[in-house]
């Protein structure tokens, strides 16, 4: 009985690492898409392919620039964002916590401060 318990944990241990490398890319994947601020309509924000942009609906120029993964758990992500000037300069801004409330939903908060707020799936 013992001999079969031993060869089935070495196979759920040796899995752990590929399950969670596949949780990191779901996360990911999951935050593709446009997102619309639920208290500001019109504030929107798009990911796609490690890019961001940021469009405000009261005037204002979109913010854009690449982000990078600096955390990624299964509640959600830890992104560092940087905005891309039409110079070709780049501000790096502060990260940001977005946590999926569920497919649809997410929020966003700055890491440093606390604030932001709840966006919802568009696209």
């Amino acid at each position: 009985m013992m001999a079969r318990r031993v060869p089935r944990l070495a196979a759920v241990l040796l899995s752990l690492p590929l399950l969670l490398a596949t949780a990191c890319k779901d996360n990911r994947t999951r935050l593709r898409g446009t997102w619309e601020r639920t208290d500001n309509p019109g504030q929107t924000i798009e990911f796609d392919a490690e890019r961001m942009s940021h469009s405000y609906p009261h005037g204002g120029k979109p913010i854009e620039g690449p982000y990078e993964v600096v955390d990624d758990r299964a509640d959600g992500l830890l992104i560092e964002p940087s905005i891309e000037f039409l110079d070709g300069r780049r501000l790096r801004a502060d990260r940001q916590r977005i946590e999926f409330v569920d497919d649809d939903t997410l929020m966003m908060t700055n890491a440093k401060n606390g604030t932001g707020g709840t966006y919802v799936r568009r696209s």
